[in-house]
């Protein structure tokens, strides 16, 4: 939809019952260990105290002394991502998967590095081994829903978003992006339903009423749009985005001086938001406020020229651009 963060990142562990707690005596350095299992415990303890230096020493040392292991491997991938070093998560990812190719965990969380990275064809592809390769549970078939949703597949996103929903009726999440796929699809009844099955199931998220909102601005249902844009504020008070798509339907509803507010708190939030810059800046001109006017186009020169070569011979209009809600 035209709110960001559809997509999270979280990955996958094989966690193993832990030999080693702090309240025992410290474990021996990794090099004088002999035993790998021994070393992934102490690494995953060290991992949840989120020690990650610590715990990536043991992991290497287990990896060191079986080799043959792509676990240490792929929690190696985890603790990179944790310290959010991704090139060096991913590098780990596909070492797991030079040593056993059919290890579907891998390749999920390699999906998932790529995904929140945006290389999305990349993540597609590990998606699908993942779940060729027997790893067919409603989180699985909700990354590649996701994957294809990012990359802008919407057709292909929907029968993924549903699949997790059959294996899992009250993912919310899926529910949500099920119905953001559709809006896209212009599908808009459709969507509203599963949005809103999404918020009988979490009805804290801020995310959720604003994907309800987008979809009662495009069934030009104003009042309702507006109410599930202030629910989303309410949650999240900087959600930049949200004053911006709320600052348009003040607009549409004959609302200016809401309006003009609305696009004054998306700019300070979100000084790059170009759109917000150009909706402000015409409103000003109608309220003969052409000094902010200039200060927006100003702005615009150097962040979006298109934008601002319509502005500059701008002096009264009643057109606000609406960034694209695709």
């Amino acid at each position: 939809m035209g709110i960001s963060g559809r997509f999270h990142l979280g990955l996958l562990v094989l966690v193993l019952a832990c030999k080693f707690a702090y309240s025992q005596e410290p474990p021996a350095q990794a090099a004088e260990l002999t035993n790998a299992t021994e070393c992934y415990d102490i690494a995953l303890a060290y991992t949840e105290s989120h020690d990650f230096d610590k715990a990536l020493k043991y992991l290497q040392r287990a990896a060191q002394l079986r080799p043959e292991w792509p676990e240490p491997l792929n929690s190696m991938g985890v603790v990179y991502a944790q310290s959010n070093r991704y090139d060096d998560a991913a590098g780990a990812f596909k070492s797991a998967l030079r040593v056993d190719p059919n290890y579907a965990r891998a390749y999920t969380n390699l999906g998932r590095i790529q995904t929140a990275r945006g290389q999305v064809a990349d993540a597609i592809l590990n998606f699908e081994q993942a779940i060729k390769l027997g790893q067919k549970t409603a989180e699985a078939y909700y990354d590649l829903g996701g994957a294809y949703y990012n990359a802008g597949q919407f057709s292909e996103a929907v029968p993924n978003f549903q699949e997790a929903i059959s294996l899992k009726s009250d993912y919310a999440e899926a529910y949500s992006d099920l119905g953001s796929s559709l809006y896209h699809l212009n599908r808009y009844p459709e969507a509203l339903t599963n949005i809103q099955q999404a918020l009988k199931l979490k009805a804290d998220l801020p995310i959720f009423y604003g994907n309800l909102g987008m979809v009662y601005m495009a069934l030009h249902e104003r009042d309702a749009a507006i109410d599930a844009f202030h629910r989303t504020l309410e949650l999240d008070p900087n959600f930049a985005e949200i004053h911006f798509y709320l600052g348009y339907v003040y607009y549409k509803s004959g609302r200016e001086h809401d309006a003009l507010s609305a696009f004054q708190e998306a700019v300070r939030l979100d000084p790059e938001m170009s759109a917000a810059r150009f909706n402000l800046a015409v409103l000003c001109l109608k309220f003969k406020e052409k000094d902010t006017a200039l200060v927006q186009y100003a702005a615009l020169k150097v962040r979006a020229p298109g934008l601002a070569s319509k502005l500059q011979n701008m002096i009264y209009s009643d057109k606000i651009l609406l960034v694209s809600q695709k």
